[in-house]
């Protein structure tokens, strides 16, 4: 049996004054009392499992005037009736008092400032884009470069365990040089609206998990210089303070894009050194073995990339002058950056001409093709819908084509 009181008027409810019946999705019915006028009541099913159940009804005018709750709508008040074992609902909706769940957050910290699993775990992928994998497409040629003056341009001579741990070294160090400067440079970053968006100002990855990767990065420079001879390993601390040196020589000198330019003429040199350091030893060095041609090539790599970053750095002139970083365009206007990139790829086709690693028609026809077209894309600066995309591409492009021209 159904029992319950009016909320309103406190009139006795059972069974006997209140028909329901059973539908698929709930129960509807009619209330009527002796002590009350009639009215109806619906309500609908929850779950399994019912009790408590609520009905409205309604109330003639005359009775709703002078026995209506004041916390109760104008048209209607309650009937409590319970029935062990169910639960229902009014039609009329009320408000929910559980506790709403927290708002989803994208927040890679604690409230503490502790990285969450998003900044401590990456993939393989961020790793790569942490270290910008498509600038080790700048050095590589010319790694390969410096292995073949090795073996006076035969490819046939090289060992595939020696090309393979010049490899290991090679990007070990592009990502130490690349990691390092992400770490020291994390303010500056988060300063700049164009970078501010990168793996550390962001969150995406921890500090710790940066010099993580740094260690990682060192290890296999620092493997792959063993595993080809002691002097290439003897000599692993230079390119390691080259590149903690950058970072910081940037905040105080515009000759910071030379600095950048000569830590990747430490590739073709390393490179070199990692196949002849078997043979010579120490000689290798100081018997200055590397003159004309390493020192000719290595000193066109930084011409090169001092040419492209001065470029590159045009896209932060206004939030390098505010940090205090002191680029060329900064310092000497953004009108003088054309011209002197020019005069900075005159000076490498001069040196790689020069170096003359083959002693053939082919290396020196392709160093010509790659200067002029260059100097081409450097001059249209103003007028190509994408200057910066289209320079990366024919830089790169340029340490290809010249390695080309050296095999055939």
């Amino acid at each position: 049996m159904l029992r319950g009181t009016c909320a309103s008027c406190s009139s006795p409810m059972t069974t006997s004054s209140c028909t329901v019946q059973g539908l698929t999705n709930g129960f509807s019915g009619n209330c009527s009392s002796a002590s009350t006028s009639a009215g109806t009541c619906t309500s609908t099913l929850l779950e399994p499992g019912w009790h408590g159940m609520r009905l409205h009804r309604y109330h003639t005018p005359g009775e709703r005037r002078s026995r209506r709750p004041a916390s109760l709508p104008a048209s209607s008040t309650r009937i409590s009736l319970s029935a062990a074992g169910r639960r229902s609902r009014c039609t009329t909706r009320r408000p929910s008092l559980a506790p709403k769940p927290p708002p989803r957050t994208t927040d890679t910290t604690t409230s503490r400032g502790h990285p969450t699993s998003r900044g401590e775990l990456m993939g393989f992928r961020e790793i790569l884009e942490f270290v910008k994998i498509e600038h080790m497409l700048f050095s590589l040629p010319f790694v390969l470069i410096g292995a073949l003056i090795a073996v006076d341009a035969e490819p046939s001579d090289l060992a595939v365990l020696d090309i393979m741990w010049i490899l290991i070294a090679a990007v070990g160090a592009r990502g130490l040089a690349m990691t390092l400067n992400r770490i020291i440079d994390k303010d500056v970053d988060a300063a700049n609206p164009r970078t501010a968006d990168r793996h550390l100002p962001s969150g995406a990855m921890s500090l710790r998990t940066a010099w993580a990767l740094a260690v990682v990065f060192l290890a296999m420079l620092l493997v792959g210089a063993w595993q080809l001879n002691t002097v290439a390993l003897q000599m692993a601390w230079l390119p390691v303070l080259a590149f903690v040196i950058y970072p910081y020589l940037k905040r105080g000198t515009w000759l910071c894009h030379f600095w950048l330019g000569g830590c990747l003429a430490l590739a073709p040199a390393g490179a070199w050194l990692g196949i002849v350091g078997d043979d010579l030893g120490w000689a290798a060095i100081t018997g200055f073995h590397w003159y004309p041609r390493v020192l000719l090539i290595s000193m066109g790599v930084i011409f090169w990339i001092a040419a492209y970053d001065l470029n590159y750095s045009l896209m932060d002139v206004d939030s390098d002058r505010a940090a205090g970083i002191h680029s060329f365009p900064v310092r000497f206007g953004v009108e003088k950056t054309g011209p002197t990139s020019i005069k900075l790829t005159i000076a490498w086709l001069f040196c790689f001409a020069m170096a003359d690693p083959t002693g053939g028609i082919f290396f020196f026809i392709s160093v010509i093709l790659m200067a002029l077209i260059n100097i081409n894309v450097i001059d249209q600066r103003d007028s190509l819908p994408d200057f910066q995309t289209t320079f990366f591409r024919t830089s790169v492009l340029t340490g290809w084509v010249l390695l080309a021209g050296m095999v055939i």
